[in-house]
Parts: structure tokens; sequence; C-alpha cells
């Protein structure tokens, strides 16, 4: 036999290899679609994957979601790096990978074999021949599982000198692997700025966080908008928030579902592995501990932590560290083309709807930062899916008054139209007096009160409609708030006397303390102490009898803020000291806040500074712990005014010497 003759053995055929062809360097035609031009960012990722390579025994295997920039990442690293090589091939793989390879290599290894085996063994034994440096990108590999005696073979060219770079959404763990995440918050605003120029950049931030930094669809995107003049930054995020996200139009028949349906399909999925995803598309695309998924899928069994394995593995779910997250553009294929039912996530969302129940303002506020994103999911998904039902007004309401309580009015008023809308197309009209009351209070806060007393009129009319006679004291409460706010105090006493009414007739005690306790307020602002002072203790004699210690402490409080404009600080002190007795019962941190920021004034009325500042050490150190920014925000006026520099730093400073 020649020198130049070498012999194979697959599956128990010969192959012969003559001398009389000469193999070119590009050894397939295709190198990818990668190149200097196109190519946006991924330069640390790029460095990454060169020094694996290297490293990894000349193997390396490229792994992450669909549409996430794989394939372009390997072609343009072959691009980059082919000049380094005797020898190069991009081998795009057509499902079978036998096929796909007998098609790469057919005219650069000058094949003859008939047979799909015999040209597979063909093609490996001229590569195995082949003298010098090689590189090759093998992209986008299905069903690994399916085909390991082709990989296996495949992981044979290292010993012929060849680097292999695998591309698949797969794992497998005898390959070095690399995991190619979404892109950076750079890179993706340079992808799409690239596509798309605009200097309204807070609005592209917004989308590319919808989009999870998915490199096709951040480019997609980009190229739609310039392509559609009437669509704009801000039309699209409308569209996202109202999930219409997968009908969004490319062009004439085409949306982005069209893309999605491309990159992802359930095909080989059984039912459990169906379910998980349709379970898991409800949730938020962030990364979930484990302990924490077996308690929102109430399983903690080994088979549910396999489960989750396998579908990281097949490239479903992203697995990092001890967590598991649905990638954005897999969760909006999961709803737009298998669209979950009620009975599919009924158990997660019982779940969420209790827990946003639980959650009131006395929570600690880390506590219901750590839930939001589960209930903001929710919310969108009530949307997408128009799943409109009573629960679902309540919940959004719900998330509107937990986002009310922590300041943000821009995401509470979403959530409370949110929560209208849903109550008036089921004609819940209950819920619409209370969710029309509540917008009313986000108006207020901002100092939009026409707007404000506008809602609040509604709610009223709806309320004595239904004969909602609670709701209607509510209302009228607050309607009289609006105008002391205005400075007109007779009509705010004649509303609140109305409120009182109302509570009287339907004997509920609580609204009536708490109405009394209102009034107080208009006489004390007219300057009438005594009178002021009359209704408190009314208010407080009813809160007495009814048990209501919540409204004995805010009362209390109020007692001694009529002391004290009197002058009688010794008679103010004890009120105050009696509120935060109370309020220490009940574990009202809130609350207790307010009467100690109150005390530490009356002992700087009185000269006694130590004291004082011990107070207001105590308020700084419950603050911090509940995270109440409007009491650190009234410690760091209080320091400034009292000439402590360092505004909070001063209480940090104070409270190490003072205890």
């Amino acid at each position: 036999m020649s020198n130049y003759i070498k012999e194979l053995k697959v599956k128990g055929g010969v192959v012969n290899v003559g001398d009389s062809h000469t193999v070119p360097k590009a050894l397939t035609t295709q190198t990818g679609l990668a190149n200097d031009i196109d190519f946006i960012g991924r330069k640390e990722e790029l460095k990454k994957v060169d020094e694996l390579l290297n490293q990894n025994s000349m193997l390396l295997l490229l792994n992450g979601i669909g549409g996430i920039g794989k394939s372009t990442l390997a072609s343009y690293y072959l691009n980059q790096k082919k000049a380094n090589f005797d020898y190069y091939g991009f081998v795009q793989v057509n499902e079978d990978i036998k096929e796909s390879f007998a098609s790469a290599f057919s005219t650069s290894l000058d094949l003859k074999s008939e047979d799909i085996d015999e040209l597979f063994a063909e093609t490996m034994n001229k590569l195995n021949n082949l003298e010098g440096t090689k590189l090759l990108i093998i992209d986008d590999i299905k069903e690994m599982g399916n085909q390991l005696d082709e990989i296996n073979t495949l992981l044979t060219l290292k010993n012929s000198g060849f680097q292999i770079l695998f591309t698949s959404r797969e794992v497998k763990e005898y390959i070095p692997q690399y995991f190619l995440d979404s892109m950076s918050i750079d890179d993706a605003r340079d992808l799409f700025s690239k596509h798309y120029p605009t200097d309204e950049i807070d609005k592209v931030d917004k989308v590319l966080e919808y989009l999870d930094y998915h490199t096709l669809f951040i480019e997609m995107t980009a190229k739609t908008l310039k392509n559609k003049s009437k669509l704009t930054l801000e039309k699209l995020i409308e569209k996202f928030e109202n999930g219409e996200f997968s009908k969004i139009s490319v062009k004439r028949k085409e949306s982005f579902n069209a893309y999605l349906t491309k990159l992802f399909n359930f095909e080989g999925l059984d039912e459990a592995e169906i379910l998980l995803l349709k379970q898991f598309s409800i949730l938020p695309s962030i990364g979930i501990r484990l302990d924490e998924l077996e308690t929102i899928f109430q399983r903690d069994n080994i088979e549910f932590e396999e489960l989750l394995k396998y579908m990281s593995e097949k490239g479903w779910l992203m697995l990092s560290t001890d967590s598991y997250k649905l990638h954005q553009i897999i969760k909006e294929y999961i709803l737009s083309s298998h669209t979950p039912t009620i009975e599919e996530i009924e158990p997660q969302v019982e779940l969420f709807f209790k827990q946003v129940r639980k959650s009131s303002a006395s929570d600690p506020l880390a506590q219901k930062l750590s839930f939001l994103p589960f209930f903001e999911s929710i919310s969108q998904i009530f949307t997408t899916l128009k799943l409109q039902d009573k629960r679902a007004g309540v919940f959004v309401n719900d998330l509107a008054y937990l986002y009310h309580h922590m300041g943000d009015y821009q995401k509470a008023l979403h959530y409370f139209k949110q929560s209208l809308k849903i109550r008036e197309e089921i004609g819940d009209k209950s819920g619409v007096g209370t969710t029309l009351n509540n917008i009313s209070q986000i108006y207020k806060a901002r100092g939009d009160l026409p707007t404000a007393l506008t809602y609040l009129q509604k709610s009223l009319k709806i309320r004595e409609e239904i004969g909602d006679k609670s709701g209607e004291g509510t209302t009228l409460n607050n309607i009289s708030q609006i105008y002391q706010a205005r400075g007109d105090l007779p009509t705010a006493l004649t509303y609140l006397q109305k409120s009182l009414k109302i509570y009287e007739e339907i004997g509920d005690k609580s609204g009536e303390g708490a109405t009394l306790n209102n009034i107080s307020t208009i006489y004390q602002a007219r300057g009438e102490l005594p009178t002021a002072l009359t209704y408190l203790q009314k208010s407080l004699k009813i809160q007495e009898e009814i048990g209501d210690k919540s409204g004995e402490g805010t009362t209390l409080n109020n007692i001694s803020q009529i002391y004290q404009a009197r002058g009688d600080l010794p008679t103010a002190l004890t009120y105050l000291q009696k509120s935060l007795k109370i309020r220490e019962e009940i574990g009202d941190k809130s609350g207790m806040c307010a009467t100690l920021f109150n005390i530490g004034h009356i002992h700087l009325g009185n000269d006694e500074v130590t004291e004082a500042i011990g107070s207001w050490v105590k308020v700084y150190k419950i603050a911090k712990e509940i995270e109440n920014a409007q009491a650190l925000d009234a410690l760091e006026s209080l320091a400034e005014g009292l000439g402590l520099e360092g505004g909070l730093d001063a209480w940090e400073r104070a409270k190490l010497t003072i205890g």
C-alpha cells in the first residue's frame, strides 16, 4: 500500500484515500455569517472562548438558548482566527451529523462514497489524515443524546490536531463547555443603536430589559422600529406591558411569533416537561433558587430536581449555581404558542394571591421586595392571558397598594388602573368603587387635588348606588381631606359629619373612631383646641371599647399634639409614652417611628438634648430596619437643622455613643 493511502474502519467498512486531490485551506464553502462589519460587542466572551478552547484539550462546547448569538460568535471567531491555521471549516448541522458532514466536505475532500455511513467514514478518514493545524466549528447540534456515536467519533479529531468548537442549546458533561449568557447592557445598547439610533436611552433600556438582552430580538426590534415610522419606543413599551409581544408585526403577515416558533418548539417533550415550562412561564425571568421553586411548584422530591436539571441540559432553563431561570424570550414563546390554561397554573396563582393579600403595610419592606417580581409577573399574566375575574382585580389592586405604600406612585397608578379596567369589565361595582378611591389617593399624594376629587366623586356615586355604606363613609372622609388640603375647612367638616352619621347608623365603631379623629384635625387647624381635644377623647373612648390598638396609638399621639400646642409639655410627653407603649405591644414599627420622633421634640423643648438625640437614634434604628424612607428623610432634615454635619451619618455616629 502507498504511503499516501490510509485505512479507517467504521462499522466494518474500509475507505481508501488517495493522493490525487489537493485539499484547500477552506474545508467548507460556508464560514458563518459574522464579520468585522456586522459583529457587535462580545469581546470578553470571544476572549474566554479562545482561552478555553486552547486550554481544554482542543475542545469546547458553546451552549445557550436559541437566538442568543452562539452561531454568530462561533463564526466570527473562525473568521478572526482562520489565518492562523492550515485548514479550517464551518459545519452547520441540519438535524443529522452524518449528512451535514458529508454535504459540507463533499467538494473539498473529493468524497466518492455513496452510502451515508461510508461517506461519514470517508470524511473522518480524510480529516484525520490532514497535516498541520486545523480549526473546525460544528454549529447547532440538536438532540445530542440521540447522536452520541457520531459525536464521539467527531471528538477523535482532536487526536489529529483539530481544535473543535461545538455550539448547541444542550449540554454534554464530557465536553468542556462555556455558557453564552445574554448580552451585557453596553453591548445590547450598541447593537440596538446600530439599527435604530436614538437619544431616548431610558426608553431603549426599558426595551432591552424586557427583551432580557436577547441578541436576535434586540436586532429584530431595532430594525422593526426603523422600518415602521408609526411605531415608537413608547408604543412598543406599551405593547410589551399589554402582553402583545408576540403580535408585534415585523412586516405584512409576519410577526415576532413567527420568529419565536422558528427558534423553539415543544417537539420531543413529554407532558410533565411541558407542564413545568407552562407553569414557569407565569414566573418572572429571574434566577429562582431550588428551595423557592419547591415551594412555588409544591414539590420537594428528587424527581423534581432531576426534571429541572434535565430541562436545563436540554436548553430550556438556564442554570446558574443553585438557581433556575426561564428566559423572557422563551417565556414569550410559551405564552403565545402553548398558552397555559388557568387549571394548569392555578396552584401558582393561588399561592401568590394569598401572599399579596398577606403583605400589609406593617410588613418589612425587604420582605415585600423579594415578592414584587413575582407579583408583577402574575399581574402581567392576567393581562396576557386575559384572565379577568374578581380575584385578578383584587390581586392587582393589592399590588398597587404595595407600591403606594413604598412611595412609587407611578407604578401604583399603573396597577390601580389595571385593576380598575378588570373590575369594570367584569362588573364588580364594589371593586370599582374601591379602586377609584385608591386612585384618588395617588393623585392627592402627587398634589393633583382636582383629579383626586374627580375620582372620589365617581367612587362616592357608585358606592351610593350599590348601598355600600362603609365604603361611602371612607370616600366621604377622603373627600373631606381634599377640601382640608385646599384650606376649605367648612366644606371638609361637612363631609366628615356626613361620614360620621353613616358610621353611627351602621354601627361601624372603627370608622366612627377614625372619623372623630379626623374631625379633631379640622378644629385644631381652626385653633379651637378644646373642641379638637373633645373629639379626640371621644375617639379614644371608642377605640378602647373595641380594642382598636392601632387607632389608640394614633389618637394618643394626636392628643399629645394638642397639649404640646398649649405648651403643656409634661402632659404631651405622658400621652406620647402611652402611644409608644401600645405601638410597641402591637409591633407597629412605623407608628413607633412617628411617636419617638415627637418624643424627641418634647425633650428638645425641655432642653434635654441628650434624651432628644437618644430618641431620634431609636427612630434611626427602626427606620433602617423597616426601610422607612419617609422617617429617614425626616431625620436627615432634622440633622441638618440641628447643625449635625453629615445628615444620616450623624445618626450613625450618635448611635455609637448613645444607645
